[in-house]
C-alpha cells in the first residue's frame, strides 16, 4: 500500500468506522474555511450587536472589525493544539464591564486591550469549533486535518487498543518518506501504532535540512522530538548522487564555516557530503574550458558607496541574468555539459515569490528566450479565473443586462474600448451576443457544465481570443484547469448558481494543492520555479537571483507563533513577553530560511549562480543583513544570541565585500565576481535621476470620475454602530418582530399601497396575505402582528398637536418621490465640514471619493398638512427591545452615528427644489414643514411623539450651503 498520511488516516477511519466512532461515508472537503467564517460571523453578531456604546468602544479598540477577527483567528484554526498566551481568566463579559479611563497610563490601557483581544479570540474559537464540528458532522464532511485529529482521538480512546491492533495486523511494516515535514499529530499517530511494539517495523525517512514547509503545517520540532527518542536508531547517507564533485565541495564549504549552520544543532547538523564519481562528467564547460561550480555575483553599490534600493537592485539582477542565460545558450560559445551542448531545458531559475518569477519571465521574453513557470500560485487567483467568472455570470443570467456587459468585457477576450463599444452599441452585434449566451445557458442547464464549456470555446471564439494574447499558452492552461476543477465540483454543487457561487468562494479563499498552477508546456524551456516547488528535483544549471531577500516574521505582526523552551508550539496574542517571543519567532524564521537555502543550493547538478550583497535603504523589507546567507557567511551571532536579538549578519556594506573574499578564498570552486552588466530588456523600468525606477507621468484626465451615487453608496464605509439594547422585550410582539432589510422593504411596500384614511384592518389583511410571502413572512401570527403594527404606525401622533398619518388623504400624499441631482463635482471634504458644524463630537466622515455625475435618491413620503409640506422616511431598524431605546435622545444619536443627518439634508434639498418648481409663491420659511424620521417599531398611539419620532427642520442657511455644494455648472457653449 502506497498512500499519503492523510490517505492512510482516511482509509483507517472508513474501514474501522465503528471502532473510530465515525460515519461510514464522509466527503473530503479541500477547505473548511466557509464553515469557520460563517461561525465566526455568527459569534460576532451575537456578542457585539447587543453591546452598549461604551462596551462597543472598548471592544472596538481591541478588535477593530470583523475582518480583523477572521484574520487573527486563522492561526488558531490551523493550529488548534497550540498554547495561547496570555491566558486570561476573566470572561469577555467581565472585561467589557470594566470602567477604563482612556487617559490612563498607556501600559495599563494596553494591558486591558491585550486581555480583551485574547479572551475574545479564545471565546470566538471555542464557539466556532463547536459549530463547525456540528455542521461538518451534519454535512458528512471532513477536512484534511480532521482525518488526522479523528484517527488520533480514536487511538487514544478506550477502544483505541483494538483499533491499533487491527491496523498493525494489516500493516506490520511502515515507511514514512519526507518525515521531516510531518507535524505533531501525525507523529503521535505512528507513535501509538508502532513505538514500543514487537515484530513491527517503522522506518522514518527524511532530511531535516530540507524541512521547508512550515507554512503548510510542517513542524521541525516534531522531528527534533522524534530524534531524541531512545528507541530510534539513526542512519545517514553521506554520498551525493546528484551533483558534480566541485559543486559538492562548494556547498560543503558554505555550510561548514560555522558549527551550527542550521541553528538547532542538537538535531540538525551538517556532515560534509562525498560526491559520487559517476557525476564527474557533469561539469559545465565553455569552449572546452571548465567553469567554476559556483559563481557568486556581488551586488553593486552606488558611486557614493551607498546601496541601491530594492527596485533598482532587482532590475540590475534581471538584466545580468538575461545576459548570462543568453551567453550560455549562444551556439558560438560551445557551452557543454555531459559532453553535449547545453539546452534551454537544462536551466532553472529559482525564486522565493511568484512575483519575482513573473518579472524574470517577462525579461527573458523581451530577449527572445522562452520560459515556463512552475509555482505554488493557485489557478483561482489568476486573471483567467476572474475573466471566466464574469463570462459565466453572463451565461448564468442572460436576461440581466449588467451581467451581459460584464461578460462581454471579460479579460478573456482582451478587448479594447473601441471593440467593446462596437460590440455593445451596435444592435446587431449586441443581439448576437445575447443569443449566444442564451444558447450556452440552455446547454448548461440541460447538458451540464463541461458540455456548455466546450460549446462556449467555439461559439464565442474564446480559444482564438486567448491565442492572440501574450502568454497564450499559460492562459489556455489555466482556463482548461479551471474547467476541469469546475466539472469535478459540479457533481456536488448541482445547479448554475451553486457552481458559480463556489467559483467565487474559491477566488477569495485558500484552495488546495489541486488548484496549484500547472506546467503550461512540455517543451524543453528555461524553467522558472519557486524554491519550495523545486524540492526533490534537479537541474544542470541553477540561478538563485533573490536569496539575499528575506521576510521578517515580526514585521507588523499582530500575533506571533513560536516554540517555547519545551518545544511546545505557542501563539502570542500580545502578552508582556511579546517582544522576547518575537526574537524566538525570528530565530525560527531564520532557521527555516537556512533550510530553504540548503534546498536551493543543492538542486543543481553542474553549476550554481548566486546573487549576494547588500541592498535596500534599511527600511524596506528584504534587507540582506537578516537573511540566511548573512548568517552563514558573515554573522558572529550564536543560536543563544538569537533568543534576545534580531538576526544581524553584518553592519554596513563597506567591510562586507572584504569579509566575503576572506570567507571564500579557501575554496577554488567558488568564484566571486561583480554582477555582470546585461543589456536592459525591453519593457523594464530604467532608473530615474535619483536612482529609482522612473515611469512616464500620465497627464491626461480620465473620464472615470463620472458615476451615479446615492446616500447608501456615499455612506458605504461608515461603520454601523450597534445601538441595540436588550434582544427580547417584555412581551411586545412588534419590538420582537424579525429584523432585516427584507422587513423594511415589506413595510415600505405596504405603507405605499395603503389608504391611510380608510379601514386599515381590512386593507392590511388583504395586502399582507398578497405581499408578505414574497418576503418570507408566512406565519399567521407574524401576519397578524404585521396588521396590528400598521394600525399602530398610522394612529401614532407625530407631534404635540396630534398630527397622525391616518389624517392624510391620498391627495395630501406623494409616495416614493424620486430625484436626481446633476453634478459637475461633489466635494466630499466640504460636505463633511458642513455637517460637522455645530456638532459637539466628531462625526464619522463620509469617505467617498470626489466624483461627478448623478446623485440620486427616493423619499418615502412627502405630505401636506395645514399648508406646510413635510417629508417622512420610514426606518425599521431594531435599536432595542424597549421603547426607551427609541426616545428622542437615542434617535438623535442614531441619526448622527449612521449619518442619516446627511440623508435628511439631501432629501430636504430635493423637496425644497421640487416645491420651488411646483408652488408659484413658494417660500421656505412659510411652506417647508420639516423632516420626520419614523422608527416604525416604536410608534404607538398611546405614546405620541415620545418614542420612534425624530423631527428636524434644517436651517435655511445650511440648506443653501448644501445647495451651493450641489450646484451644477453647465459647459460654456463654444463661440463660432
Amino acid at each position: 500500500m502506497i498512500s499519503t498520511i492523510h490517505g492512510f488516516c482516511h482509509a483507517a477511519l472508513q474501514d474501522h468506522a465503528l471502532l473510530s466512532n465515525r460515519q461510514f461515508e464522509s466527503e473530503i472537503t479541500n477547505s473548511d474555511d466557509d464553515f469557520w467564517d460563517q461561525a465566526l460571523k455568527d459569534w460576532w453578531r451575537l456578542n457585539t450587536y447587543p453591546l452598549s456604546s461604551q462596551a462597543w468602544s472598548l471592544f472596538h479598540q481591541a478588535i477593530p472589525g470583523l475582518s480583523d477577527l477572521l484574520e487573527w483567528h486563522r492561526p488558531l484554526r490551523r493550529h488548534p493544539r497550540d498554547r495561547v498566551v496570555p491566558e486570561v481568566s476573566a470572561s469577555l463579559a467581565q472585561l467589557l464591564q470594566q470602567q477604563v479611563d482612556i487617559d490612563a497610563a498607556a501600559e495599563e490601557y494596553a494591558a486591558v486591550l491585550r486581555d480583551l483581544k485574547a479572551r475574545a479570540l479564545g471565546e470566538a474559537h471555542r464557539y466556532a469549533s463547536q459549530r463547525v464540528a456540528a455542521e461538518k458532522l451534519t454535512a458528512a464532511q471532513l477536512s484534511y486535518q480532521d482525518q488526522l485529529d479523528f484517527l488520533l482521538a480514536a487511538l487514544q480512546h478506550k477502544t483505541g487498543a483494538r483499533l491499533a491492533q487491527r491496523l498493525r495486523r494489516r500493516l506490520p511494516v511502515a515507511m514514512i518518506d519526507e518525515f521531516q515535514d510531518t507535524d505533531q499529530v501525525q507523529f503521535q499517530i505512528f507513535q501509538q501504532l508502532y513505538f514500543r511494539q514487537r515484530d513491527l517495523s517503522l522506518t522514518l525517512i527524511g532530511d531535516p535540512k530540507q524541512a521547508i514547509y512550515g507554512f503548510r503545517g510542517g513542524d521541525i520540532f516534531t522531528y527534533i522530538e522524534a530524534r531524541q527518542d531512545p528507541e530510534l536508531r539513526v542512519f545517514a547517507l553521506q554520498t551525493n548522487w546528484r551533483s558534480q564533485r566541485g559543486l559538492v565541495s562548494a556547498v560543503n564549504h558554505v555550510f561548514t564555516r560555522r558549527p551550527d549552520p542550521f541553528i538547532y544543532n542538537q538535531a540538525i547538523g551538517f556532515s560534509p557530503a562525498t560526491a559520487a564519481a559517476i557525476n564527474d562528467s557533469a561539469r559545465l564547460s565553455i569552449k572546452q574550458q571548465a567553469m567554476p561550480a559556483m559563481t557568486i555575483w556581488q551586488l553593486p553599490l552606488q558611486p557614493n558607496g551607498k546601496t541601491h534600493n530594492l527596485g533598482v537592485t532587482e532590475q540590475l539582477i534581471n538584466q545580468a541574468l538575461v545576459g548570462e542565460v543568453s551567453r550560455l545558450l549562444k551556439r558560438d560559445n560551445a557551452v557543454a555539459i555531459d559532453g553535449r551542448p547545453l539546452q534551454s531545458g537544462d536551466i532553472a531559475i529559482l525564486v522565493r515569490q511568484n512575483r519575482e518569477g513573473e518579472i524574470i519571465r517577462d525579461s527573458l521574453a523581451a530577449a527572445g528566450i522562452e520560459s515556463v513557470s512552475i509555482g505554488h500560485d493557485k489557478v483561482f487567483h489568476s486573471d483567467e479565473a476572474q475573466g471566466l467568472y464574469h463570462l459565466l455570470e453572463g451565461i448564468a443570467h442572460p436576461g440581466n443586462e449588467p451581467s451581459l456587459r460584464r461578460a462581454r468585457a471579460s479579460s478573456l477576450f482582451n478587448l479594447d474600448y473601441l471593440a467593446l463599444a462596437d460590440g455593445m452599441d451596435d444592435d446587431i452585434n449586441w443581439q448576437t451576443w445575447i443569443d449566444q449566451l442564451q444558447r450556452l445557458h440552455l446547454c448548461w442547464v440541460t447538458s451540464g457544465f463541461i458540455a456548455m464549456f466546450e460549446q462556449m470555446l467555439e461559439l464565442v471564439d474564446l480559444g482564438r481570443a486567448l491565442a492572440r494574447q501574450t502568454d497564450a499558452e499559460r492562459r489556455l492552461t489555466n482556463l482548461s484547469h479551471l474547467a476541469e476543477l469546475m466539472q469535478q465540483q459540479s457533481r456536488t454543487s448541482p445547479g448554475v448558481d451553486a457552481l458559480l457561487n463556489w467559483l467565487q468562494r474559491q477566488m477569495t479563499g485558500d484552495a488546495g494543492e489541486e488548484a496549484e498552477l500547472r506546467l503550461e508546456s512540455d517543451a524543453e524551456l528555461v524553467k522558472i520555479i519557486t524554491v519550495h516547488k523545486s524540492k526533490g528535483l534537479e537541474y544542470p544549471v541553477v540561478f538563485l537571483p533573490f536569496l539575499w531577500r528575506c521576510r521578517l516574521a515580526t514585521k507588523s505582526a499582530s500575533l506571533l507563533r513560536f516554540h517555547d523552551g519545551d518545544n511546545r508550539a505557542c501563539i502570542d496574542l500580545g502578552s508582556d513577553d511579546f517582544k522576547r517571543h518575537g526574537f524566538i519567532a525570528e530565530k525560527e524564521r531564520l532557521a527555516e530560511d537556512l533550510r530553504l537555502l540548503y534546498v536551493a543550493l543543492t538542486r543543481a547538478r553542474s553549476k550554481v549562480y548566486l546573487a549576494w550583497g547588500d541592498a535596500g535603504d534599511g527600511r524596506s523589507k528584504g534587507q540582506p543583513t537578516h537573511s540566511a546567507l548573512a548568517y552563514l557567511l558573515h554573522s558572529q551571532q550564536t543560536p543563544q544570541d538569537l533568543e534576545s536579538a534580531l538576526p544581524r549578519g553584518f553592519d554596513g556594506s563597506a567591510a562586507m565585500l572584504e569579509q566575503l573574499r576572506q570567507v571564500l578564498q579557501d575554496c577554488a570552486e567558488i568564484e566571486l565576481i561583480d554582477l555582470p552588466e546585461g543589456a536592459a530588456a525591453a519593457g523594464v523600468l530604467r532608473p530615474g535621476r535619483d536612482g529609482k525606477p522612473a515611469a512616464r507621468v500620465f497627464e491626461r484626465e480620465m473620464g472615470l470620475a463620472w458615476r451615479i451615487n446615492s446616500f447608501s453608496s456615499l455612506t458605504r464605509d461608515v461603520h454601523q454602530v450597534a445601538h441595540a439594547g436588550e434582544r427580547i422585550s417584555q412581551g411586545d410582539a412588534i419590538l420582537d418582530f424579525p429584523a432585516g432589510s427584507h422587513i423594511g422593504l415589506l413595510l415600505h411596500e405596504l405603507l405605499e399601497h395603503l389608504d391611510f384614511t380608510g379601514d386599515i384592518e381590512s386593507q392590511a389583511g388583504l395586502l399582507i396575505s398578497q405581499r408578505s410571502p414574497a418576503y418570507a413572512i408566512n406565519n399567521p401570527e407574524q401576519q397578524q402582528t404585521l396588521a396590528l403594527w400598521l394600525q399602530q404606525i398610522l394612529a401614532a401622533g407625530l407631534d404635540r398637536n396630534g398630527l397622525c398619518l391616518n389624517q392624510l388623504s391620498r391627495q395630501q400624499r406623494l409616495n416614493e418621490l424620486k430625484f436626481d441631482f446633476a453634478l459637475d463635482h461633489f466635494d466630499v471634504t466640504a460636505v463633511n465640514d458642513l455637517l460637522q458644524q455645530d456638532k459637539a463630537h466628531t462625526l464619522q466622515p463620509i469617505s467617498a471619493p470626489r466624483f461627478r455625475g448623478l446623485l440620486t435618491g427616493i423619499i418615502d413620503l412627502v405630505f401636506e398638512f395645514d399648508g406646510k409640506y413635510y417629508l417622512a422616511d420610514y426606518k425599521s431598524n431594531f435599536l432595542g427591545a424597549s421603547l426607551e431605546d427609541y426616545s428622542p435622545p437615542q434617535l438623535a444619536r442614531v441619526m448622527l452615528d449612521r449619518r442619516y443627518d446627511l440623508q435628511a439634508l439631501l432629501y430636504s434639498v430635493a423637496l425644497h427644489r421640487y416645491l420651488a418648481q411646483r408652488l408659484p409663491d413658494y417660500d421656505y420659511e412659510r411652506h417647508f414643514g420639516g423632516c420626520y424620521y419614523l422608527f416604525l417599531r416604536a410608534l404607538r398611539p398611546q405614546s405620541g411623539p415620545r418614542f420612534g419620532v425624530h423631527f428636524e427642520r434644517p436651517p435655511a442657511t445650511k440648506l443653501a450651503a448644501l445647495e451651493d455644494l450641489l450646484a451644477f455648472t453647465p459647459a460654456t457653449p463654444a463661440i463660432i
